[in-house]
């Protein structure tokens, strides 16, 4: 595929590719995500497998009047097959989730420092933590992400979280310090962290994405149409999954789900986000056909999710093959 193809996905409309005789492209070009990539990348279970081997999440965030943020991260964390889900919020948000989501483990902590011993022990134990969906704004906020973040070994930052250190984009690199985390910025947001990239992020985020995580030191994962995920050093990845459905309040904090459990179940920053977003896309696809793209919710989408588990086994079992001359094809999204 051609960038402008994936860029101007309505002007184009269903896409083939064609083997012709030409040579392989240059490794250094973005990769575009496919099925079979996403699915030969799906950590594995095993018969002796406990919760602990499938990830514990971590999710900060669901404050008051915010509670669905967090709880589409924790919901998405579970398809994901994440085998604990904790959530940090203030007592009130607690008492919400106590009684909306028996499936989560919850821990009462302002969204203010210092950080109590059951907030700190959560932490700690976390194989990976989720710090931005419903988190809130607040000006002081980023000095409390960055207590996180000492705390985590890997995990996602996405909504709020990087909301907090706009303007302050070499705070955010010093509070990732150098570990495996991945951000999750749409453009408005990718704007305020890095001015200077704005203009040229809509049409090329595959440069926008890849400048961006060399300045971090972190994956970047610049959603959009295509969404783009690089890393340092790396190959931009481009993932053109989904449709209009998702462009919905929630969606992000569905992603960081996602995301955060396949970091927790041992996939490299690059490959968690790529997989994480082609899953999504892949599953709100599902959930169009099901209510359609324009009236489908966040919950659609993960609800839909068990059903892409299911078609990528049945096609690896089958023995799972490319059929020349066709080599792949990409659907024009679907908009009803």
């Amino acid at each position: 595929y051609r960038r402008g193809q994936l860029l101007a996905r309505d002007e184009v409309g269903d896409l083939v590719v064609v083997d012709i005789g030409f040579a392989l492209p240059d490794p250094s070009w973005p990769v575009l995500f496919t099925d079979l990539d996403a699915a030969q990348l799906l950590p594995e279970f095993t018969a002796e497998m406990h919760k602990g081997d499938r990830g514990r999440i971590a999710v900060v965030g669901g404050g008051p009047g915010l509670t669905g943020a967090g709880r589409l991260a924790a919901r998405a964390a579970f398809a994901a097959g994440a085998g604990q889900v904790h959530l940090i919020a203030p007592e009130s948000s607690v008492a919400v989730f106590a009684a909306a989501e028996p499936d989560l483990q919850t821990v009462a902590q302002s969204f203010e420092l210092p950080l109590g011993s059951a907030a700190l022990t959560t932490l700690e134990r976390a194989a990976a933590v989720i710090v931005g969906p419903g988190l809130g704004l607040h000006l002081e906020r980023h000095r409390f992400v960055r207590e996180i973040l000492a705390r985590a070994a890997t995990g996602v930052v996405d909504a709020d979280g990087l909301s907090a250190f706009g303007g302050r984009v070499d705070e955010l690199r010093d509070a990732i310090g150098g570990r495996p985390m991945v951000i999750t910025p749409h453009l408005g947001e990718f704007r305020a962290l890095f001015p200077d990239l704005a203009s040229g992020a809509a049409v090329d985020p595959w440069t926008a994405a890849a400048t961006a995580a060399e300045r971090l030191h972190a994956t970047v994962l610049l959603k959009g149409v295509p969404t783009v995920v690089a890393g340092t050093g790396g190959t931009p990845v481009t993932v053109a999954s989904g449709n209009p459905g998702l462009a919905t309040g929630g969606s992000g904090d569905t992603l960081s789900g996602l995301i955060a459990t396949f970091l927790a179940q041992g996939l490299p920053p690059v490959s968690a986000a790529a997989l994480g977003a082609h899953v999504m896309g892949a599953a709100a696809d599902v959930a169009a056909l099901r209510h359609s793209a324009r009236g489908m919710r966040p919950t659609d989408v993960i609800a839909a999710v068990p059903e892409i588990w299911r078609g990528w086994r049945l096609r690896l079992d089958a023995g799972w093959s490319i059929h020349p001359p066709v080599l792949h094809q990409l659907e024009r999204p679907r908009h009803q």
